[in-house]
C-alpha cells in the first residue's frame, strides 16, 4: 500500500485536494482510502482538539478546556498516529493499492520543531527533532508527501472566513517559522519521497501538480 501525505498550513486547500485525489484514483481503478490527521472523533483526537482550543479565545460552546504543556501534548499528537498503525495494516492486509492522508508525520515536525523551541528556548532544534523522531520510530512512513505551500497571512485569512482559529492557527509568529520549516525542510522532515506545489493556484491547476506527484509513486493499476 502507497501512503501519500498531503501537508500545509491551514485553509490551503489539503481537504479538497484530497477529495480531488481520490475521486480521479478510483475513476483509474485504483483501491483508495483516505483519512485525516488529528481525527477527532478518537479519544486522542478529542484530547488535540481540545487542547488547540483552549486559550486560543475562539473555544467553541460546550467543549471541556484541556490544557497540557507542548511536551504533553506532542506524546498526544503522536499516540493519537501510533493508534492507526492497526488500521493501516488491515487496509494494507485488505489489499487497499493507496492511503492518502490530510496530514500525517510531516506536520508534527513542522510544527513540533518551533512550538517546543518557543515553549523552552533552551532547547536545540536538533534535540527537538531527535525526541520527535523517538517518538514516531514505530510509525509508518509515507511513501510521498506533499506540501501545499501557503503564505500564513493568506492562511490566517482563509480561516477567518470559515469560523475562529485555534492556538496554532490564530499565531502568526508560529505559522510563519511552520511555513519555513515545511518550505526549507520537507526533504528532511520527513522520511519517503517528497514534493511541493503552489497553494495560491486555481483549485484544479494545484489538483495537476499533486496528480502528477502523485502518479510518479503509484505502480500502474
Amino acid at each position: 500500500m502507497t501512503i501519500i501525505a498531503l501537508e500545509g498550513l491551514d485553509k490551503s486547500g489539503k481537504h479538497t485536494q484530497t477529495e480531488l485525489l481520490v475521486e480521479r484514483l478510483r475513476a483509474e481503478g485504483y483501491k483508495v482510502e483516505q483519512s485525516e490527521f488529528h481525527r477527532y472523533d478518537t479519544p486522542t483526537g478529542q484530547l488535540i482538539q481540545r487542547w488547540l482550543y483552549t486559550r486560543s479565545g475562539n473555544m467553541p460552546e460546550g467543549m471541556e478546556p484541556y490544557d497540557v504543556d507542548q511536551k504533553t501534548i506532542e506524546l498526544i499528537m503522536a499516540a493519537d498516529k501510533q493508534a492507526q498503525q492497526k488500521w493501516f495494516e488491515e487496509l494494507d492486509a485488505a489489499g487497499t493499492d493507496v492511503l492518502i492522508l490530510d496530514r500525517y508525520v510531516g506536520s508534527q515536525y513542522a510544527y513540533g520543531l518551533p512550538a517546543n523551541k518557543a515553549a523552552d528556548q533552551n532547547l536545540k532544534y536538533g534535540e527537538i527533532h531527535s525526541w520527535l523522531q523517538s517518538l514516531l520510530r514505530f510509525v509508518r512512513t509515507p511513501d510521498l508527501t506533499i506540501l501545499i505551500d501557503l503564505p500564513p497571512k493568506e492562511s490566517i485569512n482563509r480561516k477567518g472566513k470559515h469560523g475562529g482559529n485555534d492556538r496554532y492557527e490564530s499565531d502568526f509568529n508560529l505559522l510563519t517559522d511552520v511555513r519555513s520549516m515545511y518550505y526549507d525542510h520537507i526533504n528532511t522532515l520527513v522520511r519517503g519521497s517528497s514534493a511541493m506545489v503552489m497553494g495560491q493556484l486555481p483549485a484544479e491547476e494545484i489538483h495537476k501538480d499533486i496528480y502528477k506527484e502523485a502518479k510518479r509513486v503509484l505502480p500502474p493499476v
